[in-house]
Protein backbone atom coordinates (compact mmCIF):
# COMPACT_ATOMS: atom_id res chain seq x y z
CA UNK A 1 0.00 0.00 0.00
CA UNK A 2 2.99 2.11 0.83
CA UNK A 3 4.29 1.56 -2.60
CA UNK A 4 2.29 4.14 -4.84
CA UNK A 5 3.50 7.19 -2.10
CA UNK A 6 6.73 6.55 -2.63
CA UNK A 7 6.58 6.17 -6.27
CA UNK A 8 5.16 9.59 -6.28
CA UNK A 9 7.78 10.98 -4.33
CA UNK A 10 10.60 9.96 -6.56
CA UNK A 11 8.55 11.81 -9.66
CA UNK A 12 8.31 14.94 -8.13
CA UNK A 13 12.43 14.72 -6.90
CA UNK A 14 12.87 14.56 -10.83
CA UNK A 15 10.14 17.50 -11.73
CA UNK A 16 12.16 19.76 -9.44
CA UNK A 17 15.58 19.02 -10.61
CA UNK A 18 17.69 22.15 -11.75
CA UNK A 19 19.61 23.02 -14.82
CA UNK A 20 22.79 24.60 -13.90
CA UNK A 21 24.53 26.90 -16.23
CA UNK A 22 27.45 29.78 -16.00
CA UNK A 23 28.28 31.53 -19.14
CA UNK A 24 30.28 34.60 -19.62
CA UNK A 25 29.68 37.04 -22.14
CA UNK A 26 30.95 40.16 -23.68
CA UNK A 27 29.24 43.54 -25.02
CA UNK A 28 30.50 46.45 -27.24
CA UNK A 29 30.46 49.96 -25.46
CA UNK A 30 27.37 51.82 -27.28
CA UNK A 31 26.28 48.69 -28.75
CA UNK A 32 23.25 45.95 -28.18
CA UNK A 33 23.91 42.71 -27.03
CA UNK A 34 21.10 39.82 -26.12
CA UNK A 35 21.38 37.44 -22.93
CA UNK A 36 20.56 34.43 -23.45
CA UNK A 37 18.77 31.31 -20.93
CA UNK A 38 19.59 28.70 -23.03
CA UNK A 39 15.75 27.73 -22.83
CA UNK A 40 13.95 27.12 -26.09
CA UNK A 41 10.87 25.00 -25.03
CA UNK A 42 7.57 26.19 -25.66
CA UNK A 43 6.27 25.42 -22.06
CA UNK A 44 7.68 28.09 -20.22
CA UNK A 45 5.86 29.49 -17.30
CA UNK A 46 8.05 32.69 -16.12
CA UNK A 47 11.35 34.40 -16.17
CA UNK A 48 13.20 35.77 -13.77
CA UNK A 49 16.49 37.85 -14.39
CA UNK A 50 17.99 39.30 -11.31
CA UNK A 51 20.91 40.85 -12.12
CA UNK A 52 24.16 42.79 -9.54
CA UNK A 53 26.25 45.07 -11.17
CA UNK A 54 29.76 45.61 -10.03
CA UNK A 55 28.87 48.73 -7.69
CA UNK A 56 26.61 46.00 -6.07
CA UNK A 57 23.50 47.76 -6.97
CA UNK A 58 20.47 45.42 -8.01
CA UNK A 59 17.77 44.97 -10.29
CA UNK A 60 15.30 42.58 -11.58
CA UNK A 61 12.98 41.88 -14.76
CA UNK A 62 10.05 39.28 -14.31
CA UNK A 63 8.35 38.17 -17.67
CA UNK A 64 4.98 35.81 -18.16
CA UNK A 65 5.26 34.51 -21.93
CA UNK A 66 1.70 33.86 -22.31
CA UNK A 67 0.40 36.76 -20.95
CA UNK A 68 3.12 39.31 -21.94
CA UNK A 69 3.51 40.84 -18.43
CA UNK A 70 6.50 42.43 -17.28
CA UNK A 71 7.46 43.80 -13.81
CA UNK A 72 11.02 45.58 -14.17
CA UNK A 73 12.63 47.89 -11.73
CA UNK A 74 15.69 47.75 -14.27
CA UNK A 75 16.80 50.79 -16.66
CA UNK A 76 14.62 50.90 -19.72
CA UNK A 77 17.47 49.82 -21.91
CA UNK A 78 17.15 46.21 -20.57
CA UNK A 79 13.93 44.47 -21.72
CA UNK A 80 12.93 40.33 -22.35
CA UNK A 81 12.81 38.89 -25.29
CA UNK A 82 11.48 35.36 -24.55
CA UNK A 83 13.81 33.57 -22.86
CA UNK A 84 16.62 36.03 -23.58
CA UNK A 85 16.98 39.33 -22.04
CA UNK A 86 17.90 42.54 -24.75
CA UNK A 87 19.88 45.13 -23.84
CA UNK A 88 20.35 48.19 -26.05
CA UNK A 89 23.28 50.83 -25.96
CA UNK A 90 25.33 48.96 -23.71
CA UNK A 91 27.28 50.98 -20.97
CA UNK A 92 30.18 50.00 -19.29
CA UNK A 93 28.52 50.54 -16.03
CA UNK A 94 25.91 47.57 -17.39
CA UNK A 95 29.24 45.25 -16.13
CA UNK A 96 27.89 42.24 -13.86
CA UNK A 97 26.17 39.35 -13.07
CA UNK A 98 22.73 38.14 -14.79
CA UNK A 99 21.34 35.38 -13.36
CA UNK A 100 18.06 33.93 -15.31
CA UNK A 101 15.72 31.47 -14.02
CA UNK A 102 13.23 29.99 -16.02
CA UNK A 103 10.27 28.09 -14.57
CA UNK A 104 8.47 25.41 -16.49
CA UNK A 105 6.46 22.78 -16.77
CA UNK A 106 8.72 19.92 -16.05
CA UNK A 107 11.62 22.41 -13.92
CA UNK A 108 13.99 25.02 -13.24
CA UNK A 109 16.48 26.35 -15.27
CA UNK A 110 19.10 28.19 -13.74
CA UNK A 111 21.58 30.30 -15.64
CA UNK A 112 23.98 32.70 -15.01
CA UNK A 113 25.96 34.91 -16.96
CA UNK A 114 28.56 37.02 -16.21
CA UNK A 115 29.01 40.36 -18.37
CA UNK A 116 31.57 42.68 -19.44
CA UNK A 117 31.01 45.74 -21.84
CA UNK A 118 33.96 45.87 -23.63
CA UNK A 119 35.75 49.52 -24.59
CA UNK A 120 38.01 50.33 -27.20
CA UNK A 121 40.85 52.25 -27.12
CA UNK A 122 42.53 54.46 -29.63
CA UNK A 123 46.66 54.42 -29.27
CA UNK A 124 48.70 56.97 -30.17
CA UNK A 125 53.08 56.70 -30.55
CA UNK A 126 54.58 60.04 -29.49
CA UNK A 127 58.19 61.34 -27.88
CA UNK A 128 57.85 62.06 -24.67
CA UNK A 129 59.80 64.83 -22.32
CA UNK A 130 62.39 62.82 -21.68
CA UNK A 131 62.54 62.29 -25.44
CA UNK A 132 61.63 58.55 -24.91
CA UNK A 133 59.43 56.67 -27.15
CA UNK A 134 56.13 56.44 -26.01
CA UNK A 135 53.14 54.00 -26.82
CA UNK A 136 49.58 55.09 -25.11
CA UNK A 137 46.61 52.72 -25.64
CA UNK A 138 43.65 55.61 -23.99
CA UNK A 139 40.10 54.75 -22.89
CA UNK A 140 40.33 50.69 -22.95
CA UNK A 141 38.43 48.10 -20.92
CA UNK A 142 39.62 45.81 -20.38
CA UNK A 143 43.45 47.23 -20.34
CA UNK A 144 45.19 46.63 -23.33
CA UNK A 145 48.15 44.61 -24.24
CA UNK A 146 51.81 46.85 -25.97
CA UNK A 147 54.87 45.25 -27.22
CA UNK A 148 57.55 46.50 -28.96
CA UNK A 149 59.59 44.93 -32.27
CA UNK A 150 62.44 45.02 -31.69
CA UNK A 151 61.96 43.43 -28.14
CA UNK A 152 63.67 44.85 -25.64
CA UNK A 153 64.11 44.62 -21.60
CA UNK A 154 64.41 48.37 -21.25
CA UNK A 155 60.32 48.61 -21.40
CA UNK A 156 58.47 50.63 -18.71
CA UNK A 157 55.02 49.93 -18.52
CA UNK A 158 52.24 51.35 -16.98
CA UNK A 159 48.71 51.03 -15.93
CA UNK A 160 46.11 53.40 -14.90
CA UNK A 161 42.65 53.04 -13.70
CA UNK A 162 40.26 56.38 -14.72
CA UNK A 163 37.25 57.11 -13.17
CA UNK A 164 35.04 55.90 -15.85
CA UNK A 165 36.50 52.52 -15.25
CA UNK A 166 38.44 52.25 -18.25
CA UNK A 167 41.90 52.30 -18.46
CA UNK A 168 45.18 54.09 -19.68
CA UNK A 169 48.21 51.53 -20.42
CA UNK A 170 51.56 53.48 -21.51
CA UNK A 171 54.58 51.41 -22.60
CA UNK A 172 57.92 53.29 -22.44
CA UNK A 173 60.56 52.65 -24.94
CA UNK A 174 63.60 53.28 -22.82
CA UNK A 175 66.87 51.41 -24.51
CA UNK A 176 69.34 54.50 -25.56
CA UNK A 177 71.63 51.85 -27.14
CA UNK A 178 68.71 51.18 -29.98
CA UNK A 179 70.40 51.26 -33.58
CA UNK A 180 68.14 51.12 -36.16
CA UNK A 181 65.58 52.83 -38.78
CA UNK A 182 61.95 51.77 -37.01
CA UNK A 183 60.72 51.25 -33.70
CA UNK A 184 57.38 49.52 -33.76
CA UNK A 185 54.46 49.51 -31.07
CA UNK A 186 52.19 46.95 -30.91
CA UNK A 187 49.14 46.63 -29.23
CA UNK A 188 46.24 43.95 -28.94
CA UNK A 189 42.90 44.45 -27.35
CA UNK A 190 39.40 42.18 -27.43
CA UNK A 191 37.89 44.72 -29.48
CA UNK A 192 40.63 44.96 -32.19
CA UNK A 193 39.91 42.48 -35.36
CA UNK A 194 43.33 42.60 -35.61
CA UNK A 195 46.61 44.14 -33.99
CA UNK A 196 47.43 47.42 -33.98
CA UNK A 197 50.99 48.19 -35.60
CA UNK A 198 52.64 52.10 -34.92
CA UNK A 199 56.69 52.59 -36.04
CA UNK A 200 58.40 56.19 -35.29
CA UNK A 201 61.64 56.52 -37.63
CA UNK A 202 64.82 57.24 -36.51
CA UNK A 203 68.25 58.43 -39.09
CA UNK A 204 69.29 54.42 -39.70
CA UNK A 205 71.77 54.79 -36.91
CA UNK A 206 71.44 55.80 -33.34
CA UNK A 207 67.71 56.14 -32.30
CA UNK A 208 67.44 59.47 -32.06
CA UNK A 209 66.33 59.60 -28.17
CA UNK A 210 68.01 62.88 -27.43
CA UNK A 211 66.83 64.52 -30.83
CA UNK A 212 64.73 66.93 -28.51
CA UNK A 213 67.20 68.06 -26.54
CA UNK A 214 69.93 68.43 -29.39
CA UNK A 215 66.77 70.95 -31.38
CA UNK A 216 66.30 73.06 -28.26
CA UNK A 217 70.12 73.32 -27.77
CA UNK A 218 70.43 74.40 -31.55
CA UNK A 219 67.76 77.04 -31.10
CA UNK A 220 69.42 78.60 -27.86
CA UNK A 221 72.53 79.10 -29.17
CA UNK A 222 70.84 80.74 -32.64
CA UNK A 223 68.91 82.82 -30.45
CA UNK A 224 71.93 83.88 -28.53
CA UNK A 225 74.13 84.43 -31.50
CA UNK A 226 71.66 86.30 -33.31
CA UNK A 227 71.18 88.49 -30.26
CA UNK A 228 75.13 89.12 -30.10
CA UNK A 229 75.49 90.45 -34.20
CA UNK A 230 72.72 92.64 -33.21
CA UNK A 231 74.13 94.49 -30.35
CA UNK A 232 77.31 94.81 -32.13
CA UNK A 233 75.80 96.00 -35.26
CA UNK A 234 73.59 98.46 -32.84
CA UNK A 235 76.89 99.55 -31.19
CA UNK A 236 78.69 100.56 -34.65
CA UNK A 237 76.09 102.53 -35.57
CA UNK A 238 76.26 104.27 -32.08
CA UNK A 239 79.74 104.82 -32.56
CA UNK A 240 79.36 105.81 -36.19
CA UNK A 241 77.09 108.81 -35.01
CA UNK A 242 79.28 109.63 -32.55
CA UNK A 243 82.04 110.18 -34.95
CA UNK A 244 79.80 112.11 -37.59
CA UNK A 245 78.78 114.60 -34.25
CA UNK A 246 82.38 115.29 -34.20
CA UNK A 247 83.01 115.16 -37.97
CA UNK A 248 80.57 116.44 -39.93
CA UNK A 249 81.97 115.47 -43.19
CA UNK A 250 81.48 111.48 -42.52
CA UNK A 251 77.96 110.53 -43.09
CA UNK A 252 75.21 111.17 -46.03
CA UNK A 253 74.79 115.43 -47.07
CA UNK A 254 72.56 116.52 -49.64
CA UNK A 255 74.85 116.55 -52.94
CA UNK A 256 76.39 119.56 -52.97
CA UNK A 257 78.12 119.34 -49.91
CA UNK A 258 78.75 115.62 -50.48
CA UNK A 259 80.71 116.21 -53.77
CA UNK A 260 82.36 118.95 -52.13
CA UNK A 261 83.08 116.65 -49.16
CA UNK A 262 84.45 114.16 -51.48
CA UNK A 263 86.98 116.37 -52.98
CA UNK A 264 88.11 117.29 -49.78
CA UNK A 265 88.55 113.17 -49.51
CA UNK A 266 90.49 113.43 -52.74
CA UNK A 267 92.88 115.93 -51.59
CA UNK A 268 93.08 114.92 -48.00
CA UNK A 269 93.65 110.94 -47.53
CA UNK A 270 94.37 111.47 -44.25
CA UNK A 271 91.28 111.83 -43.70
CA UNK A 272 90.38 108.34 -45.00
CA UNK A 273 92.78 106.97 -42.37
CA UNK A 274 91.00 109.06 -40.06
CA UNK A 275 87.60 107.51 -41.08
CA UNK A 276 89.32 104.01 -41.38
CA UNK A 277 90.92 104.57 -37.70
CA UNK A 278 87.85 105.65 -36.32
CA UNK A 279 85.68 102.79 -37.59
CA UNK A 280 88.35 100.15 -36.34
CA UNK A 281 88.20 101.84 -33.30
CA UNK A 282 84.61 101.19 -32.82
CA UNK A 283 85.03 97.35 -34.10
CA UNK A 284 87.46 96.35 -31.71
CA UNK A 285 85.51 98.52 -28.67
CA UNK A 286 82.70 96.60 -29.85
CA UNK A 287 84.79 92.90 -29.77
CA UNK A 288 86.44 93.52 -26.79
CA UNK A 289 83.47 94.67 -25.04
CA UNK A 290 81.25 91.56 -26.32
CA UNK A 291 84.13 89.15 -25.24
CA UNK A 292 83.35 90.09 -21.75
CA UNK A 293 80.21 88.62 -21.88
CA UNK A 294 81.44 85.10 -23.48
Amino acid sequence: MHVPHLMHFRITLIIFVCANKVTADAALLGKDTILDCNYKENSTILVFWGIQFQDASRCHISYEPSSTNTSSNCSERMRPQGTSLHLSDSQASDDGMYVCDVIHTTGISHTEIHLEVLVQPYVILTVNSQSYPECQAIGGKPPANISWSPESEYVKPERKLLANKTWVTTSTYTNENFHGSALTCVVSHPTFSEKRFLTIRGNGGSFPLWAGLVTGISVISCVILGTLIFWQRTNIRRCIRGDKQNNPTVGQQSNPVRERNLGMVRRKPHFIQHAKATLSSCYYSVTNTSSSYT
